[in-house]
């Protein structure tokens, strides 16, 4: 898996060389404690953005498999994985939301998910 997603990767990248295009976008829905999701993160995203990370956009959904209910200012989320994965999940999306450089969210997300408490800082 890991070599076609980064065939496909260089593909999508090396079609765009010399076009004044955006950078190719990939969206990640994700969750913190997911054993798919730490390693596609440790795996791929590291080795793609170390690879290609200034030609592609990551946009990290810190979210996957969850539920909400509520309205504004007083919701409740249900997590695949219980409450510590929805805890590292808002964890995750706060820092995404405070820091939109780009190679700093990657090196951060990777970090935590590399860490074995990915749910906290």
């Amino acid at each position: 898996m890991r070599g076609s997603f980064l065939t496909l990767l260089a593909i999508l990248c090396n079609g765009l060389q010399g076009k004044k295009t955006e950078k190719p976008e990939i969206s990640i829905y994700y969750e913190s404690m997911c054993p798919a999701s730490i390693g596609f993160i440790k795996g791929q995203i590291k080795s793609a953005y170390k690879t290609f990370g200034d030609q592609i956009k990551i946009n990290f959904r810190p979210f996957g498999n969850a539920d909400f209910k509520g309205t504004e200012g007083n919701w409740t989320f249900s997590c695949q994985h219980g409450d510590r994965e929805c805890q590292g999940n808002m964890i995750h999306a706060c820092m995404i939301d405070l820091d939109k450089t780009p190679a700093t969210q990657v090196a951060l997300i990777v970090c935590m998910m590399e860490s074995g408490v990915p749910f906290s800082i």
